[in-house]
Order: structure tokens, then sequence, then C-alpha cells
């Protein structure tokens, strides 16, 4: 089919794959986690508070993150990237295992995850025009969006099983593994060259005002830009309450959950 002919790029597959595997794991990790806050605390508010850690540091390294994309090296920033996210698993694998797990000790590893992904999607997706180019962007955003979508049916599915079969122990870690198998991957992506980005700091702070001037002065980009402000703060995160919902309305357990 045309439309998957960007697969024939063997690099596109493999950053495509990763993409794949990694939101299994992050959606994996979202529903784990909610259940466990939930556990030590039985405090909706405090499941509600995985939301605000996890996009608290969106609005500010967002800012930043398209300018680190064009100047720095692409793969270097995703393989720090998905670093990040392998650590911080090990991390709550750890605490886990030993039975030490704190609440806190999830704020701010979910916090951390912000960080990290804030720097994530902007890479990879200018990573995404390196190697399908103009023409065949289209379909590869299509692709991405393949991703995001199918990584949001089948992680907490499987998160949900896993932890009414092993626990939070078995899910964290499934959600290592494939975190480990996401770093594996990244690091043998190979990018074409491209010149990076150049600037000093005046400049650079000129490129943000410049862009957020474009962005408040476009009606078309500020109306998207206001639709998927009201969709995050308003509809999306209800996906973090899955937990709550489960467990004191539902009255079922993490698979059904899941």
């Amino acid at each position: 089919m045309p439309a998957f002919d960007v697969l024939k790029n063997g690099d596109f597959r493999t950053l495509w794959t990763v993409k794949a595997v990694n939101e299994v794991s992050r959606r994996m990790e979202l529903l784990t986690l909610g259940y466990l806050v939930l556990r030590m605390t039985d405090s909706p508010f405090q499941v509600g508070l995985i939301a605000v850690f996890l996009n608290l540091p969106r609005p500010f390294f967002s800012l930043f993150a398209g300018l680190v994309a064009d100047r720095l090296d692409r793969r270097r920033v995703l393989i720090g990237v998905h670093a990040i996210y392998s650590v911080i698993s090990t991390v709550l694998l750890l605490l886990l295992v030993m039975g030490a797990v704190e609440p806190w000790h999830v704020f701010i590893a979910i916090f951390l995850q912000g960080s990290a992904k804030a720097l994530d999607d902007p890479s990879r997706r200018t990573a995404i025009f390196d190697l399908a180019g103009r023409e065949r962007l289209a379909s590869a955003m299509s692709l991405e969006t393949i991703n995001n979508n199918s990584g949001k049916i089948a992680g907490p599915l499987i998160g949900g099983v896993l932890i009414a079969s092993t626990g939070f122990v078995g899910s964290y870690a499934a959600i290592l593994a494939l975190d480990a198998v996401s770093l594996l991957m990244i690091s043998r992506l190979k990018l074409p060259h491209r010149p990076l980005g150049e600037g000093t700091p005046v400049q650079v702070w000129r490129s943000l005002r410049e862009g957020l001037g474009h962005s408040m002065s476009n009606r078309m980009v500020l109306g998207v830009l206001s639709m998927s402000l009201i969709m995050n703060s308003l509809v999306f995160p209800i996906q973090y309450f899955i937990p709550v919902i489960a467990s004191d309305l539902l009255m079922v357990g993490p698979t059904l959950g899941g």
C-alpha cells in the first residue's frame, strides 16, 4: 500500500517500532502507578497528582524542546530520553521489590518522565521528517497516530492483567523490559546528516518570541492551540482516574479496569 511505503525505510521502521513499544510501556506505567498510589493512599486526589506532576514540566520544557531538537544531535537526544525512562523504571522497580516505595517517589518519577517526554516528542517528530521527507510526511504521521491510539488500548490492557496476576512488581518488571528494548533499538538508529541549528542565547530567545508572536497573531494556529488546551485540560485527564473509576464506581479489579 502506498500509504505504508515509508515503512520500507529500515531506520524509519526502527523509530516507529520504538515509539510503539514505548507508548505501550508508558500507558502501562500510568495505570500501574495510578493503582499503586490508590493502594497506598486511598485518595483520588493523590491519584490526580500523577497528572499534575506528569504535565507540570511540559509548558516550560516544550518552549525549548523544539530548539533542542534543532540545535542538538537528535539521535543523542532520543537515546538520552530513553535512558532516562529506563533509569526511572529501574529505580521504581527496586523500590517496589524492597517494599520501600512511597507516593512522593512516584511523584518525583512521574515529573522526570514528563520532563523527558517534553524532549522526546519534538525530537522524534523531527527525526520522522528527516527519515520520511516532505513527500511521505503525511503517511509517517498517520503511522505515528496509529502508534498513539494502539498504545492507549494495549498498554492499560496489558498493565491491568499483569497487576492482577503478578502484582506491581511484575507489572513494573515488564515496563522495564520494554524500556530496555526501546533503548537498545534507539541506540541502533541512524539518521541522515543534517546541519544543526546554531544561535546565541539572544537569537534563541528571539526565536521563541517570534514563534509565540506568530501563534498569537494567527487565528488558525491560535484556534488549534486553544482547542488542544481545552481537550488536554478538561477531557484527557480522565485517563489518569481509571483506577479510581474502576475500583470505587465500577467495583472491578485491574484486569477489567485496564
